[in-house]
């Protein structure tokens, strides 16, 4: 984190990899918050992947989103903000809300295949630790946004 403190600019930096046979073809695209959301993995009992969570610790997340908050707006290769990638890896439920408290518009974010965090943890293939709890502060999310529109829009009715 003493890297962030002296080279702030660091977190609004794209990193980039291109094709090793093609350099004009883009292979993946991220900042530092996505990569930071990427996941940790071990096998379940069958043997397939189970996604437990977020590289990065909270207090990395939260450092990056300080210096760059746009950082939780932005979107990778696939269209992805870091809350997807939070969802779709079993992030800690503070990793889901400091990201919903920065920018609780990305919640109805579409990544390239037009899904939403949301659709991406329901997703019958999601493998993710929290599953259930992710699901949970998405949905309450959604009802809460719902409610503050409607109190919106209720007031300007009057």
């Amino acid at each position: 984190m003493d890297c962030l403190k002296r080279y702030p600019e660091e977190a609004s930096v794209f990193i980039c990899r291109f094709d090793a046979k093609d350099s004009s073809k883009l292979t993946w695209r991220m900042l530092p918050i996505h990569a930071a959301c990427y996941p940790k993995t071990t096998l379940d009992s069958e043997g397939k992947i189970l996604r437990v969570g977020t590289r990065a610790k909270i207090c990395v997340i939260e450092e990056l989103l300080k210096v760059y908050p746009e950082g939780a707006r932005m979107k990778d290769d696939v269209d992805m903000v870091p809350l997807h990638l939070a969802c779709r890896n079993g992030a800690a439920t503070s990793v889901i809300t400091c990201l919903l408290d920065k920018a609780p518009e990305t919640a109805m974010c579409k990544d390239y295949k037009g899904r939403t965090p949301l659709e991406l943890v329901e997703h019958p293939s999601s493998n993710t630790l929290n599953k259930q709890r992710i699901i949970g502060i998405l949905k309450d999310h959604k009802r809460n946004q719902t409610n503050i529109s409607l109190r919106k829009l209720n007031s300007q009715l009057r």
